[in-house]
C-alpha cells in the first residue's frame, strides 16, 4: 500500500499517525508510521498491526463534513484494536467541520478500550455541542485505568455548563487519574461549572497535575475560594497552572480571591511548578500579591514558576520588590517567566531593584521577563536589568540564558 503512493499524496489533506509497540526485556519501542491520504476508500486497514498501543491523529482540510468522516473512520481502526494504551487527536484547520455526530463515534469506540491509560483530544473551534461531550462523558467514566486526561474545547461556544458538569462528574469517578487538563476558553462557563469542578477535584487524591483554562468574566472571589479549598486535598499535586482562567479576563476577581487561593495552596508540599494568568485583573494590588509571594516560601521543591500580571493597572514596583525580598527559596529556582506588559506603573527602580534581588537566585537556569509597552520604563532601566541578570554566576554570562522583551527602542 505504502509503495502505491505517488508524490500525489504529499500534498492531500488528512494526516494519519499511528504507533506499533514493541517490547523486549520491557523496554517499549514505538514505530511511527506517516501516511498522506485524499481518500479514505484507499487505505489498506489490513496495515494496522492488532499489537499497536499508541494512536496519533493530526488532519486539516478545508471541505464540510470531512471530518466527521474521519472520525468515523477512525472509529473503525479502534474497532479493531484492544490493546490501545494512548489515543492523541488533533483536528488542526478542520476542526470547524468536525461535529456532535464524528465526535459520538470516537466515543462509542472506545469502549473497547479497556486497557486506555491516556487521551489527549484537541477539538478547538470544532462544531461541538453540550450533545457531543455528554456522550464523551458517558465512555469516560467507564475508563478505569485512566491516568491522564487532556480535553481542549476551547472556542466551542455552544458548550454550557451543563456539558461540563457532565466531564466532571464522569472524571471523579476515576480514582486512579493523576494528571488533569481541561481547556473551555470561551465557552458558555460560569461560577456554577467551577464550584462542581471544584467539588470533583477534592475525590482526586492521586491528581499530580492540574491545568485549568476557562476564561469568563463572570468568576469571582467565591469561585477562586471554592477552587482553592478543593486542591487542599490534592496532596500529591506537583504542578499547577491555572491560564487565562480564574483570573485573566475575570475582573470581578480581587485581592481576596487571591488570598483565599493562597491559603489554600500552603499543603501543596510537593508542588513543583506554577503557571498562573492574572492578565487585566483590575482589582489586584501589590499588597495581594505580596502574601502570594510570601506563601510561596512553603514549597521547597518548588523549580519553576511563570506568572502574567499584563495589563493589571494597579501593580507598581512594589509588586516587583516583594518578588524578589518576599520569596526566600529562589535560590532553588530553575526557570523564571514574569510578564509586566502593559503595567504602566513600573518604573526603572522596580526592574533595578528585581535585577538585584535575582542576583542571589544561584541555580537559576532561565529566565524571561516581559516589560512591553512599560511607558515609565528607559533604555537605562532596560539596561541595567540586563547588566544585573548577565552577574548571574549560573548563566555564566551568557545572554542565551536570559529574555527580556520590550518595545524600547522601536
Amino acid at each position: 500500500m505504502l509503495s502505491k503512493m505517488s508524490s500525489n499524496y504529499i500534498r492531500d489533506q488528512y494526516f494519519y499517525q499511528y504507533c506499533s509497540n514493541q517490547s523486549k526485556r520491557n523496554v517499549h519501542r514505538y514505530h511511527q508510521y506517516e501516511i498522506w491520504i485524499s481518500d479514505w476508500s484507499f487505505f489498506d486497514f489490513k496495515l494496522i498491526k492488532q499489537g499497536i498501543d499508541a494512536i496519533n491523529l493530526k488532519f486539516s482540510g478545508d471541505q464540510d463534513g470531512t471530518s466527521d468522516l474521519l472520525m468515523i473512520n477512525l472509529a473503525k481502526i479502534i474497532n479493531s484494536l484492544k490493546k490501545v494504551r494512548n489515543i492523541e487527536i488533533q483536528c488542526g484547520e478542520v476542526g470547524e467541520y468536525l461535529t456532535d455526530e464524528g465526535l459520538e463515534f470516537l466515543c462509542k469506540s472506545l469502549q473497547r478500550l479497556n486497557m486506555l491509560q491516556s487521551i489527549n483530544l484537541n477539538f478547538e473551534k470544532c462544531d461541538i455541542t453540550n450533545k457531543g461531550i455528554n456522550h464523551l462523558a458517558q465512555r469516560l467514566k467507564k475508563l478505569k485505568h485512566l491516568r491522564s486526561i487532556q480535553l481542549n474545547f476551547s472556542l466551542c461556544n455552544e458548550i454550557t455548563d451543563q456539558a461540563l458538569n457532565n466531564i466532571i462528574e464522569a472524571i471523579e469517578r476515576l480514582s486512579s487519574l493523576q494528571f488533569l487538563t481541561l481547556d473551555f476558553r470561551n465557552c458558555k462557563i460560569t461560577n456554577n461549572a467551577l464550584e462542581n469542578i471544584s467539588v470533583g477535584l477534592k475525590r482526586l487524591n492521586c491528581l499530580q497535575s492540574v491545568n485549568l483554562n476557562f476564561s469568563n468574566r463572570e468568576i469571582t472571589d467565591k469561585a477562586v475560594s471554592n477552587l482553592g479549598e478543593s486542591l487542599k486535598n490534592l496532596k500529591q499535586l506537583s504542578s499547577l497552572q491555572v491560564t487565562n482562567c480564574i483570573f485573566g479576563w475575570w475582573r470581578d476577581v480581587t485581592q481576596k480571591g487571591l488570598e483565599s487561593l493562597s491559603n489554600a495552596m500552603k499543603r501543596f508540599f510537593s508542588l513543583e511548578s506554577i503557571t498562573m494568568s492574572l492578565e487585566k485583573c483590575d482589582n489586584i494590588t501589590d499588597e495581594g500579591l505580596n502574601t502570594f509571594f510570601e506563601g510561596l516560601n512553603r514549597f521547597h521543591r518548588l523549580r519553576s514558576i511563570s506568572l502574567n500580571f499584563s495589563q493589571c493597572d494597579k501593580i507598581t514596583d512594589q509588586t516587583l520588590n516583594n518578588f524578589g525580598a518576599g520569596v526566600k527559596i529562589f535560590s532553588h529556582f530553575w526557570f523564571i517567566h514574569l510578564n509586566f506588559a502593559h503595567c504602566k506603573k513600573i518604573t526603572d527602580k522596580g526592574l533595578k531593584n528585581l535585577g538585584e534581588s535575582i542576583q542571589r537566585f544561584n541555580s537559576l537556569k532561565s529566565i524571561i521577563i516581559n516589560i512591553e509597552h512599560c511607558s515609565m520604563v528607559t533604555d537605562q532601566g532596560l539596561k541595567t536589568l540586563r547588566q544585573d541578570l548577565q552577574r548571574l554566576s549560573s548563566f555564566q554570562t551568557s545572554t542565551q540564558n536570559f529574555i527580556i522583551h520590550s518595545t524600547i527602542g522601536d
